[in-house]
């Protein structure tokens, strides 16, 4: 019941994400013409501090964890877009995360068919990082996406259907969602986190509100979120809901280690 109020709370978040998007700074541009030529990274600065994240965006979500590659379409890290970390010794691992970046925003691209896509595509194709002339403080942990002229194609609404259809080609066989009641494909694991910080004493890389971790919590042989069936839809209403929930202080309350969640139906 606690989920499905959620659900419908979404409904009057003004700033919902779209489907298979999150609410997300971006610290960098990275500028190309219409034909995939390079023409600079700028900064996409919301502050004078000197870690300032970037500007808050909607960019494309994907849970990630373990060692699996993973990589978001078109505004990642820089080990992703760029190939790129601060530590010499992951250098090795961003080699496959850059590769899969690339084919993902290629294979975008020729679905899609959109110039943008197509310049972003070629850029990455031929990028030589070596030769980009990046400012002496760029910090490759931060978001990166891209400007084709006056275009962001993250924005792009054929973009913005494509990502969720793509991700729900993961998923396995449909099951009745416990929320909706609709049978569709269900998720092992939620697309998106409960924030750390916003829950004392949790630890900061955030929490899944469906979980199984171990077999005294699996049955029926459904393991993970699945032992919740959950549709995507409805999970990541439900989670963005929580978010936002937890970050209002006329929504939530803090007593120690806990934190209370209220709000009406209107």
């Amino acid at each position: 019941m606690l989920l499905k109020r959620l659900v419908e709370y979404s409904e009057q978040m003004k700033d919902l994400p779209p489907p298979g998007f999150e609410n997300k700074p971006v610290k960098y541009f990275i500028n190309l013409s219409v034909d995939g030529r390079y023409l600079g990274i700028v900064t996409n600065s919301g502050s004078d501090r000197k870690n300032d994240p970037g500007v808050v965006m909607s960019v494309p979500a994907r849970l990630r964890s373990g060692k699996v590659i993973r990589p978001k379409v078109l505004c990642d890290d820089g080990s992703f877009v760029l190939g790129l970390v601060h530590d010499p010794e992951k250098q090795k691992r961003a080699a496959p995360k850059h590769e899969s970046f690339v084919k993902l925003a290629d294979l975008c691209a020729k679905e899609l068919n959109i110039p943008s896509l197509k310049a972003v595509s070629s850029f990455l194709e031929t990028l030589e990082p070596s030769s980009l002339n990046l400012p002496d403080d760029f910090n490759p942990t931060m978001n990166i996406t891209f400007r084709v002229g006056d275009t962001i194609p993250i924005e792009l609404p054929e973009v913005r259907k494509w990502w969720p259809d793509y991700l729900s080609k993961e998923l396995e066989e449909a099951q009745q969602c416990i929320i909706c009641g609709r049978l569709r494909p269900c998720l092992e694991r939620l697309p998106q986190k409960i924030k750390g910080t916003a829950i004392p004493g949790r630890q900061s890389s955030g929490l899944a509100m469906i979980s199984a971790n171990s077999g005294a919590f699996e049955s029926y042989d459904l393991k993970k979120s699945l032992i919740s069936p959950t549709c995507e839809d409805c999970a990541e209403r439900f989670v963005k809901s929580l978010n936002e929930l937890l970050s209002g202080e006329s929504t939530s309350y803090r007593i120690g280690n806990l934190a209370y969640i209220f709000w009406t139906r209107e």
